[in-house]
């Protein structure tokens, strides 16, 4: 699957990929400008330092900062005492679904010997549908299904319109009027504002998905092997 950037991007990104066995992410430049503009300033260095050619520029930061999890407040999974992969992810982008696939493998083979924890980050200016999904994960999570929307919301990633979400939503036997009137309030807003918010905080995530295993930030591959791989190191 292509990034969604201009065709010659698509070329680029392409052959930089093939070359270097690199995860492919969405990260929207003008979006990064508007609403990240700590990360922004990395890539405009980059780009001042290559003419310009920068496709997807990396935090400079080795170290980034990450907000550790809270129980109460993030979605985890998984046995307590487990290394935990943290994924900031996007419900409509085609690499975040990549990545849920490739953990889920790894979750199946590792029988709960993992913690998977996902952060909202949805990239608004080039998916269109990205923050209603993420609303509609929320509003589902206040009726104790948010990893069962989750997943209906990666499985079915190209039907994401708001009939769609109220037919998950009917799906999963959902009070439907109470998650309609969650998916639009302030404090499902809020909590997706959180996620992004701390996102930004890292001065790392620039994109989707964006991974981090045990709070330090994963940069390579998101294969299931190439995950099984950093656990293990």
């Amino acid at each position: 699957m292509r990034p969604p950037c201009a065709a010659r991007a698509h070329r680029l990104h392409a052959r930089a990929y093939a070359r270097a066995h690199a995860p492919a992410r969405s990260t929207p430049r003008r979006y990064m400008h508007a609403h990240y503009p700590a990360t922004a300033r990395v890539r405009r260095t980059a780009e001042r330092a290559t003419g310009g050619k920068v496709v997807c520029a990396m935090a400079a930061d080795p170290a980034p900062t990450l907000e550790a999890l809270d129980e109460a407040v993030d979605h985890v999974r998984g046995a307590v005492s487990a290394r935990v992969i943290l994924v900031y992810g996007d419900y409509e982008c085609p690499y975040t679904r990549l990545a849920f696939r490739e953990i889920e493998r790894v979750e199946e083979e590792l029988q709960g010997n993992v913690r998977f924890a996902y952060r909202h980050y949805p990239l608004t200016e080039i998916h269109a549908h990205a923050l209603a999904a993420a609303a509609a994960a929320e509003a589902a999570s206040l009726q104790g299904r948010f990893w069962q929307m989750h997943e209906l919301l990666f499985h079915r990633q190209k039907a994401l319109e708001d009939a769609d979400l109220h037919r998950y939503a009917n799906q999963l036997e959902l009070d439907a009027a109470r998650f309609e009137l969650d998916k639009t309030g302030a404090p499902v807003l809020e909590r997706i504002r959180r996620d992004v918010q701390s996102g930004d905080a890292t001065g790392a995530v620039q994109g989707t998905p964006t991974i981090f295993i045990d709070g330090l930030l994963h940069r390579g591959r998101y294969d299931a092997d190439a995950l099984r791989s950093a656990l293990r190191g």
